[in-house]
C-alpha cells in the first residue's frame, strides 16, 4: 500500500519467528543442537543414507528454516528454543515436471458443512494431527512396487554450515561432501 505521506505498508503482515543471521551467530550451540535433532529425527523415519556421488545424477540442494519456537510450561512460565527444519527444494528435482503435485484438501465451506452437520445430529467431531507425516511416507521403493513406475533416485546436498551436526550421527562421522551424497 502507498499512502499519501508516501509510505509503503505491506499487505500481509508476518510474524514468522525465523532466526535472524546475529541471532544465529550468537546461538551457534544452539542452532547446531536444532539441526542434530532434526537429522536424528530423519535418520529415525530412514529418510536418507550415504552414497557415492559419483553414482547420482539427480541431486537437489537444501535449506535450513530456523524458528524461534516456545513451550508453555505447566508453571506458566514460557521456555523458548530453536526449531530446525531441513527443506529439499523440490522445485529443483530434474524430474519435476513429471511428477504429480495435487494434494486434495477440503475447503473452508466443506468443513463448515461437515462441523454443522454433526452439531445437528449430536454427533462427535474428531481431528487428529500425524506427528512428521512428510517423514513418515512411503519410500522409493515402496512408491515404485505400488504404482509400477520406475524407482526414483533422488539425492540432496546439505547446506553450508551442516557438517558438525551431520558427523555427529552414528555411521555418518567422516561423511564427505566432495565424494559423498545424501540419498532420500
Amino acid at each position: 500500500r502507498v499512502y499519501a505521506s508516501g509510505v509503503k505498508k505491506a499487505v500481509i503482515d508476518r510474524d514468522t519467528d525465523l532466526l535472524t543471521g546475529p541471532e544465529m551467530a550468537t546461538h551457534r550451540s544452539d542452532v547446531v543442537s536444532a539441526d542434530l535433532e532434526e537429522f536424528k529425527t530423519w535418520l529415525k523415519y530412514s529418510c536418507f543414507e550415504r552414497c557415492p556421488r559419483k553414482d547420482t545424477r539427480n541431486i537437489i540442494d537444501c535449506r535450513w528454516v530456523r524458528k524461534w519456537k516456545v513451550e508453555q510450561k505447566d508453571d506458566g512460565s514460557r521456555l523458548w528454543y530453536i526449531r530446525s527444519r531441513l527443506t529439499v527444494r523440490g522445485f529443483k528435482d530434474r524430474e519435476a515436471d513429471r511428477l504429480g503435485t495435487y494434494a486434495g484438501t477440503s475447503t473452508r465451506y466443506s468443513q463448515r458443512m461437515v462441523a454443522s452437520t454433526a452439531a445437528i445430529y449430536g454427533w462427535d467431531l474428531a481431528s487428529a494431527d500425524i506427528n512428521k507425516a512428510f517423514l513418515r511416507g512411503v519410500s522409493y521403493d515402496e512408491l515404485s512396487e505400488m504404482t509400477g513406475d520406475p524407482k526414483r533416485d533422488v539425492c540432496f546436498d546439505l547446506p553450508q554450515g551442516s557438517l558438525e551436526a551431520l558427523r555427529s550421527l552414528p555411521g555418518y562421522e567422516d561423511f564427505d561432501p566432495a565424494t559423498e551424497t545424501l540419498r532420500c
